[in-house]
């Protein structure tokens, strides 16, 4: 039951209970419950009367039975009233959970070393907890103040402990033998979800440097110090719940160690979560270009992948399942093209096609497999040009879903390498005075779109304006691009706590909703920036 639902009903309630007479008389007790009752039709038979009598009878001196219970057995006096709570009690209790939230918030922002750690979507959640507690105006009763309290307060510690406290509450219930709640164990996933971003990034800024002092790091290596707490920086990361791995091309990054939440603790999650997160436990299925994995293995995991999507469409964690189904089509189809797949390989890729479609044929992938499949037979008969992999329409139950990479990206908060740059078009006259963005990530794409939104949250117009082509401010004065903005009223925080991942194509980069919807800004490049291309 949601908060409304609960409101309306606890309405209805109060009104029935204010609506139960005063009346202290058997008489008027009587002719109050007849004045309830639907009025009854005379039957045809003579002895209908008696047996309706005998009935009236027995309701009668139930329903007395049943008032003189709930007043107590007090002749004369009416139900006692239930009492709201003063106004310094619910004061107190307001101050209390408002408190609650400062601690606690404080000591995230404390525990990440980040300042800015407030505009994490799973913080947003902790503080729309509070405002919707702070917000009310009365409470019926002070059974249910301290009820809406407690909910709060438990919402607002649950939201706002690290990871690496909530995986120490888990080795708790361990010992216990206690299973994990589902909502405890999601949230953690959620909060993993949007703080790997920031570890990534500083996981490559301490391996450059590492590098810079002629130390070449491995994500052994990393693994290995950061099991100390010697090297706090990288036992933080170890200790939220993650692992370094190497990328591949040399390069070091992090990942969720799923592998520590599925042998640690799968015995307190439910069969649903395990599964989800063998999945999330596969094997690459392609390293530096080439497949790790023989078609068929792809083929099952696809199968699989649309099973368990298809049977958990409410699944909170859905979406990155979605994810990597898409990531997993992709190099599934275009194995037979992959230029590192040798002769063998392609024959394998185009055999596993023709098998799942004659056994599996009807399933969502077999459709999408088919659809390709036709094309690149054309392709490979030369009477056709190659497929591309990205116009091929995707299988109905992933919806609006980014299949460009794996990886998540926030839109709020900047990372610091972000920060910098806002900090530096804040300071510039314009945007080619900067030399480039500090650093080149495989998101590089949607650095300025991010810094171009966080401008215009904090209402720094003037910066905002800068990120803009120079065909929109050709056509557009600074003025009438804030009035323009003023008029859309968007509020960007909120557009950024829905966001549940972002992605970039030619000419744009897109924010994919919680609600299933994408919101677009026109991108175009001017030089090696790629800066807002529209105002709509």
């Amino acid at each position: 039951m949601n908060d409304k639902e609960f409101e309306n009903r606890m309405e209805m309630l109060h009104k029935d209970y204010d609506s139960i007479p005063l009346q202290s008389s058997t008489k008027e007790i009587l002719q109050h419950i007849a004045a309830k009752e639907p009025k009854r039709k005379r039957g045809v038979f003579k002895w209908l009367p008696i047996a309706m009598s005998a009935a009236a009878f027995f309701l009668i001196i139930g329903l007395l039975g049943s008032y003189y219970y709930q007043t107590g057995f007090n002749q004369g006096s009416a139900p006692a009233k239930v009492q709201p709570p003063s106004n310094e009690e619910v004061k107190k209790e307001k101050d209390r959970i408002n408190k609650l939230y400062e601690e606690r918030v404080q000591k995230l922002e404390n525990s990440l070393h980040f300042p800015e750690a407030w505009q994490y979507a799973f913080v947003q959640e902790a503080i729309s907890s509070k405002n919707n507690f702070i917000g009310r105006t009365s409470f019926r009763s002070k059974e249910e103040l301290e009820q809406n309290a407690s909910k709060a307060a438990a919402d607002i510690e649950l939201k706002l402990l690290t990871p690496s406290e909530q995986l120490q509450q888990f080795d708790e219930l361990k010992k216990e033998k206690k299973p994990i709640p589902m909502a405890s164990f999601m949230t953690l996933l959620s909060k993993q979800d949007q703080l790997i971003e920031r570890y990534i990034e500083s996981t490559k800024k301490y391996a450059e440097k590492e590098q810079a002092g002629g130390r070449y790091v491995t994500a052994s290596d990393l693994n290995e110090q950061g099991s100390s707490q010697e090297n706090a920086e990288l036992h933080e990361i170890l200790q939220n719940g993650f692992a370094f791995y190497d990328e591949g091309e040399g390069f070091v990054s992090v990942k969720i160690d799923y592998n520590r939440l599925k042998s640690q603790y799968g015995e307190l999650l439910d069969k649903e979560t395990r599964d989800f997160l063998d999945f999330m436990l596969l094997n690459p299925a392609m390293t530096d270009g080439s497949l790790n994995v023989k078609p068929d293995e792809l083929k099952n995991r696809l199968l699989n992948m649309e099973n368990f999507i298809l049977r958990h469409q409410s699944f909170e964690e859905i979406y990155k399942l979605k994810k990597l189904y898409a990531l997993t089509l992709n190099q599934y189809l275009t194995a037979p093209t992959n230029p590192n797949t040798g002769e063998d390989g392609k024959q394998e890729a185009i055999q596993s096609f023709e098998s799942l479609l004659k056994e599996e044929k009807q399933s969502q992938t077999a459709g999408t497999v088919r659809e390709y499949y036709s094309k690149l037979k054309d392709y490979l008969a030369s009477n056709a040009p190659q497929p591309d992999i990205t116009e091929q329409r995707l299988p109905d139950f992933l919806g609006n879903v980014n299949s460009q990479q794996l990886s998540f990206y926030n839109v709020f908060p900047l990372t610091e390498r972000l920060q910098s740059f806002y900090q530096q078009v804040k300071k510039a006259d314009a945007l080619s005075e900067i030399d480039g963005l500090p650093g080149l990530t495989a998101a590089a794409d949607l650095d300025i779109p991010r810094v171009y939104w966080y401008a215009l949250y904090k209402k720094d117009y003037e910066t905002a304006y800068k990120l803009l082509s120079g065909s929109v401010r050709n056509s557009l004065t600074l003025q009438a691009f804030k009035q323009k903005i003023l008029d859309k009223g968007e509020d960007f925080q909120k557009l950024s706590n829905m966001a549940k991942d972002l992605g970039s194509e030619e000419g744009s980069v897109q924010l994919y909703l919680e609600d299933g919807k994408i919101y677009t800004i026109k991108t175009a490049y001017e030089g090696e920036f790629k800066v807002i291309d529209a105002v709509e």
